[in-house]
This record gives structure tokens, C-alpha cells and sequence, in this order.
């Protein structure tokens, strides 16, 4: 598992390209035009370039054929599975460690309370949680060439979200996410658990297919 992990972070370090940041300059637009909607923004930017690290990774390894090498292996399929969820719950981590200060930053020139702070972190957290819970068992069904638009999906709906609030009038307050009350949370949390559950068992199924 740990040798898995590893083997996929040098991946990512040695493979990242920052031909990923022109994929995200459609939702900088918004920016430009309302200027408060800037760590909403730079959170799901943030996030969606360090999650689809994972599915590069699943490209290097389509690439080398890794399904020849992994049958060599005592590695199981579970195991395999197990340890792309793990690299995407490390970049969602990594996520929050870029965006919290940036936040911080943000907060300490702007009328920003440190709840807010804390949901702008929890968003870029969750947007690239949700992505990798798509795209894993996605990738491992279809091949990764099929599932590159997804990416794309994630960057033009929250945009397009701001953009539609912007024009009827509705202002996005982030506040409010801070005032949830501890029974939606908690339904939240089950939630969450129950998509992931399904996620795993979908890539689980689609990967012992190859194998």
C-alpha cells in the first residue's frame, strides 16, 4: 500500500504539468467581474488541479501497462483500488494546506470572519473529494482518454453557478455554510460516507474486470 502511494507521488511531482492552469482560466473570468467571489473560486481551482493528479497517475499506469505488472505482484485488486482513494484524499489535504493560508491572507485584508475561512478550505476539500469519487471507478470502467471531460464539467458548473446568481441578483454568502445546523451536518456526513462506499465498490468492480 505504502509502496503504491509513493510509487504514484513521484508521479504526480515528476509529471505535473502547469498546462493545468489554463484549464481553470475560464472561471478566473468571474473573478475579474466580481472580485468577492475570489477565494470561492481560487478554492475549487486549487482543488481540481491537485485532484486530477490522481487520475494522471491512472494514465501513467494505462500508459506502462501496469495491469501486466500489478498481475505479478502480490498486490490485490482491493489493495490497488484502496490506495488511488488514499492518494485522493492526501491531495484533498493538500488542498486545505494551500488554501487555508491563502485565506488567512485573503481574510487579512477583506471583512472575512475565520468561519468563512474554514468553509473556503472545506469546499476546495470536498469539490476535489467528489471528483476522484467520479472519476476513479469512471477511469477504471471507461479508460482515462473517456473521462477528461469530467474535469471540465467541474470547472464550468461552479462557474456557471456564480454566474447565474450574479444574474438574478442573488448574492453567494459563505457565511451562511458556517451556520449549518448539527442534524444537517451529521446527514451530510452519512451522505458522504454512502457515496464513497458506492464509489469504492464501483472502481472495485470495474478494476477486477481487467485483472
Amino acid at each position: 500500500m505504502k509502496a503504491l502511494i509513493k510509487k504514484d507521488i513521484m508521479l504526480i511531482v515528476k509529471n505535473f504539468s502547469y498546462i493545468n492552469l489554463i484549464a481553470v482560466a475560464f472561471p478566473m473570468i468571474v473573478v475579474i467581474q466580481q472580485p468577492n467571489f475570489f477565494m470561492y473560486v481560487a478554492s475549487i481551482a486549487i482543488s481540481l488541479i491537485l485532484a486530477s493528479q490522481v487520475m494522471t497517475t491512472m494514465a501513467l499506469d494505462e500508459k506502462a501497462n501496469w495491469i501486466k505488472i500489478l498481475s505479478a505482484l502480490p498486490i490485490s485488486t482491493k489493495t490497488e483500488v484502496i490506495s488511488k482513494y488514499l492518494l485522493a484524499v492526501i491531495m484533498s489535504c493538500v488542498t486545505i494546506s494551500i488554501i487555508f493560508p491563502i485565506s488567512l491572507i485573503f481574510g487579512h485584508f477583506s471583512d472575512v470572519n475565520t468561519g468563512s475561512l474554514l468553509a473556503y478550505a472545506a469546499i476546495g476539500f470536498t469539490v476535489g473529494l467528489a471528483y476522484n469519487l467520479l472519476i476513479i471507478p469512471a477511469a477504471y470502467k471507461f479508460g482515462t482518454i473517456k473521462c477528461r471531460s469530467i474535469f471540465m464539467i467541474f470547472v464550468i458548473v461552479p462557474t456557471l453557478f456564480i454566474h447565474l446568481l450574479n444574474m438574478i441578483g442573488i448574492q453567494f454568502d459563505i457565511d451562511a455554510s458556517t451556520a449549518l445546523s448539527p442534524i444537517l451536518i451529521l446527514l451530510g456526513v452519512m451522505f458522504v460516507v454512502g457515496i464513497i462506499m458506492l464509489s469504492f465498490c464501483s472502481a472495485y468492480k470495474a478494476r477486477a474486470k481487467k485483472r
